[in-house]
């Protein structure tokens, strides 16, 4: 929680999409457990000048630091942040052989849908441009890859990325029944195989950016009409979808038939923000206090549970909400869900139909 840019330096960290990607996408990342992080190649490479070049969309760039000025740093960080209990993760060996075409389901649309957020292989993501991951087996210690993702915010508490695995089970249950250590092996494999393989399904189709939830719902991080630069839509197969404004922390939209078009947004930042693609579209004004400049409400990301559907998390006031909305069987609205805990704990269920 120490140190960053000094506020007379702040001004200077921009670059293309940082509104949407937060204060984790515009500033550089902590250095806590950064030895038991980056490989060490990845470490001298950045320390020494080199540069990572995982983050083009970033205009502020390392110093370059001569060798005597830095001495024994990267051993150091080695050293220091070294985990005496790593989670376990097969990386190597017969066991993968052909594993990577699991690790490709599982980052394309019909899996995790890893690419909804992630650059890969030089490919823009069909939302944000996070960082691109066919540099992570490079860059990251397997082991700390495979911790992150097990628990995303345990490394980083103010991380965008979603927990996709709880207790060990992963909310993709079609592999592997669910076990999370092997879909993270499989991710592993895959990135580490990428140039020996395709692209996962999704990215490699010229249509690929219409969004069509077929098995589970998809969760799209994007520019939107109405909602604003930190819009998450979420498309469901019952062919109902909503759009969770992460400023105001509420739904915002509601529509039903087709999801979402994510081409603008994915070809060029200065497009306008994207429309449902459906009909029936319905608002929902705010209520007193639930504008951006009013809310007292402060946005903790989301997880998503065993059904595929994002539980959206945030504080308001004292209390911790989760807010989930699933949708009716007879497809003609949402139930919405909404768990308080604090001092003001309780829950609230009601149907919204329009």
């Amino acid at each position: 929680g120490m140190g960053g840019p000094a506020s007379d330096k702040d001004p200077y960290f921009t670059g293309d999409w940082s509104e949407e990607m937060g204060e984790e996408g515009r500033v550089p990342p902590g250095l806590t457990g950064v030895g038991s992080k980056l490989t060490d190649d990845w470490l001298n490479r950045i320390l020494f000048g080199e540069g990572g070049e995982v983050r083009p969309y970033l205009n502020t760039r390392m110093p370059h630091y001569l060798g005597y000025q830095l001495g024994d740093l990267p051993d150091i960080f080695m050293v220091a942040d070294k985990n005496p209990n790593p989670p376990q993760i097969n990386v190597s060996g017969l066991l993968h052989h052909h594993r990577n075409r699991y690790g490709r389901q599982l980052m394309g649309t019909e899996g995790l849908s890893c690419i909804t957020c992630h650059n890969l292989k030089g490919h823009r993501s069909l939302g944000m441009p996070a960082v691109d991951l066919s540099v992570v087996p490079e860059r990251l210690q397997p082991e700390w890859f495979k911790r992150f993702l097990l628990e995303p915010a345990s490394v980083n508490p103010n991380t965008r990325m979603p927990a996709f695995f709880t207790d060990g089970k992963s909310a993709f249950k079609n592999l592997f029944d669910g076990d999370a250590s092997k879909q993270i092996e499989a991710i592993w494999i895959y990135l580490k195989e990428i140039d020996q393989t395709r692209l996962p399904v999704g990215m490699e189709k010229t249509n690929a950016y219409v969004l069509v939830p077929k098995d589970r719902p998809i969760v799209h991080r994007t520019f939107m009409k109405d909602v604003g630069p930190r819009a998450i839509a979420v498309g469901y197969p019952e062919k109902v979808h909503l759009a969770f404004d992460a400023s105001s922390c509420r739904v915002v939209l509601v529509w039903k038939g087709e999801f979402l078009d994510a081409e603008s947004a994915q070809a060029n930042r200065f497009t306008p923000y994207i429309s449902p693609l459906g009909e029936d579209i319905h608002s929902f004004q705010p209520k007193e206090g639930e504008t951006d400049r009013e809310t007292q409400r402060k946005f903790l990301g989301y997880r998503i549970d065993g059904d595929g559907i994002p539980v959206f998390r945030y504080k308001q006031g004292d209390g911790l909400v989760e807010e989930a909305w699933k949708p009716l069987d007879d497809g003609s609205g949402f139930t919405r869900q909404v768990k308080t805990l604090g001092e003001t704990s309780g829950d609230v269920v009601e149907e919204v139909r329009w």
